[in-house]
């Protein structure tokens, strides 16, 4: 299974948490874990080469230099790595067929390999729908140029076939739509992929890329109190500015990640046990929230 995850050191705690439950849900799969970047420490490096190499897995850094983009728009907003998901087929090895994109505030709770696996044919990339932007009555479907072919789908999980990439995708595209709309755009790389590429985006089950903070109410009695009755969730996704690795955080579904936080983390102990008692009344909130 080729991961790929592209991240500066401002990131890398999570991240850290995050393939660590990737490699815990896949003990009999090798895992190739991919880091494209261009500002990442020597030191946090090694530590994700260690990681790799304990789990069995493999692990391959790829440097983009400041002149691997020089001609792609950028601004305030849009650094140059979120290039580096849309332009994988350009920057990962030919051997590589598809690969997994993966953001690092998530965590993986459940096997992925039959998404992994999921037929492409005729398919840039495969994805979970956003259910915050997933609206056909969306006047910014209106301005993008969206159509609704496909489901307007998340860009924080991606699953993207470098083989028809690499026959058929177009660089220039990307670069002369952000050109045009950049400053327009609320989320650069996500619209470029939805817009550019629409038609040729398989859709996955919402369980691959769950948001814990818009669930129905039914969603969050299933996945907080009764997962018997419904298919868990493989990945939770913390989307949005409140991230749960921060003591801020009071959003939902937060004791799936501090129970695998406490597992991995290689700091912020401290924290982490002042954080376990905000759970209930986290729980109580979300509860509360859904029902009213």
């Amino acid at each position: 299974m080729n991961i790929a995850v592209t991240i500066n050191d401002t990131y890398f705690y999570p991240l850290y948490i995050m393939l660590n439950t990737l490699f815990s849900k896949h003990e009999k799969i090798q895992i190739h874990v991919y880091l494209i970047h261009s500002r990442v420490s020597e030191r946090n490096k090694k530590r994700l080469e260690r990681l790799c190499k304990h789990h069995g897995g493999k692990f391959t850094e790829i440097f983009v230099s400041g002149e691997e983009f020089s001609d792609a728009p950028s601004f305030s907003y849009f650094t140059k790595e979120m290039y580096y998901r849309i332009l994988a087929a350009k920057l990962l090895p030919e051997t590589v067929e598809r690969v997994l994109y993966l953001d690092p505030d998530l965590i993986v709770t459940d096997n992925l390999e039959e998404f992994y696996h999921m037929p492409m044919e005729g398919c840039f990339f495969a994805g979970i729908r956003d259910r915050l932007q997933d609206k056909e009555d969306s006047p910014y479907w209106k301005e993008l140029g969206f159509t609704g072919k496909n489901r307007y789908v998340n860009s924080g999980v991606l699953l993207c076939n470098l083989t028809l990439l690499r026959k058929e995708q177009k660089v220039q595209d990307v670069f002369d739509m952000l050109k045009e709309r950049g400053e327009r755009l609320k989320f650069p790389d996500q619209d470029v992929i939805n817009v550019l590429y629409e038609g040729k985006i398989a859709v996955a089950e919402d369980r691959y890329n769950l948001n814990p903070n818009i669930l129905r109410w039914w969603e969050y009695l299933g996945y907080n109190f009764a997962p018997f009755f419904m298919k868990r969730p493989a990945i939770i996704h913390y989307m949005g500015a409140e991230k749960p690795w921060r003591n801020s955080y009071a959003g939902g579904m937060y004791q799936y990640y501090w129970n695998e936080e406490r597992k991995y983390a290689y700091g912020k102990k401290v924290d982490m046990f002042f954080r376990c008692f905000k759970i209930p009344f986290l729980m109580i909130k979300a509860g509360i929230r859904f029902f009213l």
